[in-house]
């Protein structure tokens, strides 16, 4: 399975994540505009147990069964339509990885 992982980190400054536009807009266009999307969830970070914020805000994580049908989501126009809702819902530091998971 290929995974792709969008990491959100917890907004400084000026500088914003909106939870709820995510999780109700992002997430679901994303599992609507990339072919072949076998699921899409969201990760809510807990607070550390010493108190305050965790680093990382949110994560989403879509998958797809294998690397050609991750390629090809990849390569679709809803990449670009994806990419372009990002100002909608963050102006945070985010880091985006693609990852293959092997069941051991």
């Amino acid at each position: 399975m290929v995974k792709f992982i969008a990491i959100y980190y917890w907004p400084q400054g000026g500088e914003k994540f909106d939870e709820e536009y995510y999780r109700t807009k992002h997430l679901p266009m994303a599992k609507k505009e990339l072919p072949g999307t076998i699921s899409v969830t969201y990760c809510k970070v807990l607070p550390p147990e010493e108190g305050g914020n965790p680093n990382v805000k949110g994560i989403g994580i879509v998958s797809w069964k294998d690397l050609d049908s991750f390629q090809k989501a990849m390569a679709s126009p809803g990449r670009e339509k994806l990419m372009a809702d990002i100002p909608n819902f963050a102006s945070c530091k985010m880091e985006f990885l693609a990852v293959v998971e092997e069941e051991i």
